[in-house]
């Protein structure tokens, strides 16, 4: 034992020790770079950036590690295991490269922040190694000043923050990195002047992003999308990539709601009125969601939709049945079928409101001793008849009922006969319809019910004469 252990079998061992060291740690950092598996710098399931870009020199760029490649061959994209039999050969099973740990999967991916427009994350080539979207913009070349186009400047305020989005004209901004390149690997998103093609972008009316990406020392074009016009010329115009944006909107919330002026646009408190902040990105339209006399009862279907420039609703009384309440919540379906909803609000309780009598039919005709009113049906519940009154200096501007409650009993017209009334008066008359037996909404003379539904009409001294008086001095005489 003492013999084999000698000093010069040490030194050989010793020597093959570390030799053996070195060898797998370089193995190690081979696979580290090549094997997205093990560097877990994003958790997929905060990515919405995936698919690939395109570089002529170095092949793919994988924007999430769920992008399914062949398994003996990390650089061949696939959608099936049939796609990996290339030229006779087996490349394996088409899978991801995302890694299941603590119930959720880890791995690798670049994420756009729905609110801040914030890129973050990295991107995987095979040849290449890692680009990276989250460096600190002060050491990008041009120190960060492209990203005061962003519409939120959180990034340029952050040290971990090199690329943007601006959800207002669909563009990205800034840098990325491919780390394996150092100082000379800054890769520009966006398109300077001087430059012919168009930075990264999302193309119009679709999921996707779009345009080039730049390196001037390392890679040369990074293309984004296979439909790029200049693709031609450079990219895999073959074979159709793109990078997949399905970027959740933004956090938008209801900020004004309720029955009543002012509570969401609503006129009166007949009606239900939502106004919501207006930002990010719009699908189809904001669906209205609304639940009767439960606070979770919604349904399966939107009750409402208003298109994308809008930002107020208003339930109306036709639609609304009063003893009942409502409760209401806005959605947000992106272009990209994602959806973001906002807070509930409710319980409102819709009240009676007046239904609109046909001014036209409101007649009022004077004789000696009383002012006739008549009108036409207006399947209201029932009516009221008011009354101002000019006794010399001028309608004093207060109507006071004159009429106990006339009860709608679906006659073709009503009449009502005013006889408490002088000659040498005028007189202002409003006749109210009411939907049901509660107290009307609003005040009719100012239009708080969000329609002309009460009406006027003077009566002139002039319209008014003297009853004809009895005969006096007279006896009946009997005929012979």
């Amino acid at each position: 034992m003492r013999h084999y252990f000698n000093q010069k079998t040490i030194k050989k061992t010793i020597g093959l020790i570390a030799l053996s060291f070195l060898i797998s740690g370089a193995i190690i950092i081979i696979n580290e770079l090549r094997n997205p598996m093990r560097m877990a710098f994003a958790e997929n399931k905060n990515s919405n950036l995936s698919g690939y870009a395109w570089n002529n020199n170095y092949g793919w760029i994988s924007f999430n590690c769920s992008n399914k490649t062949c398994e003996k061959n990390r650089s061949i994209p696939c959608n099936k295991s049939s796609d990996c039999l290339i030229g006779g050969n087996d490349y394996g099973d088409c899978t991801d490269t995302c890694v299941t740990k603590n119930g959720h999967y880890e791995g690798y991916g670049v994420n756009i922040d729905k609110n801040t427009g914030n890129l973050s994350g990295y991107a995987w080539s095979p040849n290449i190694g890692w680009i990276s979207f989250q460096e600190d913009h002060k050491n990008a070349p041009d120190k960060g000043a492209i990203l005061s186009n962003c519409s939120d400047n959180t990034c340029a305020n952050s040290n971990n923050c090199s690329a943007c989005y601006n959800s207002t004209n669909g563009k990205v901004f800034g840098w990325a990195k491919i780390l394996s390149l150092k100082e000379n690997g800054w890769l520009r998103l966006d398109n300077p002047t001087t430059i012919h093609y168009s930075g990264v972008h999302k193309k119009s009316g679709t999921c996707e992003l779009e345009g080039w990406a730049y390196n001037t020392t390392g890679i040369g074009w990074l293309s984004f999308n296979s439909s790029n016009p200049e693709d031609d010329k450079y990219g895999q115009n073959a074979i159709n990539y793109a990078v997949n944006f399905n970027v959740q909107p933004q956090n938008f919330s209801i900020t004004e709601s309720g029955s009543g002026p002012g509570k969401g646009t609503a006129p009166s408190k007949c009606y239900i009125g939502l106004t919501w902040e207006n930002k990010g990105d719009c699908g189809n339209g904001f669906e209205i969601w609304r639940s009767e006399n439960s606070s979770s009862n919604f349904g399966s279907a939107p009750y409402a939709t208003v298109d994308c420039d809008k930002n107020t609703y208003l339930d109306t009384p036709d639609k609304l049945t009063v003893g009942n309440y409502y409760y209401y919540y806005i959605e947000n379906k992106g272009t990209c079928g994602i959806t973001e909803s906002t807070n509930t609000v409710g319980p409102y309780y819709p009240t009676i409101c007046p239904v609109e009598p046909n001014g036209a039919s409101f007649i009022a005709k004077a004789s000696c001793d009383r002012v006739t009113l008549s009108w036409k049906d207006t399947d209201a519940n029932h009516y009221e008849i008011w009354r101002d009154v000019d006794s010399g200096s001028g309608f004093t501007g207060t109507y006071v009922k004159i009429s106990k409650k006339i009860t709608d009993d679906n006659s073709p017209t009503y009449t009502y006969n005013d006889t408490d009334i002088t000659s040498d008066y005028k007189y202002n008359y409003m006749l109210k319809a009411y939907q049901g037996t509660g107290p009307y909404c609003g005040e009719c003379l100012t239009n708080k019910c969000g329609s002309t539904n009460c009406y006027v009409k003077t009566i002139l001294t002039t319209n008014l004469y003297p009853c004809p008086k009895l005969p006096t001095g007279w006896k009946e005489t009997k005929p012979e």
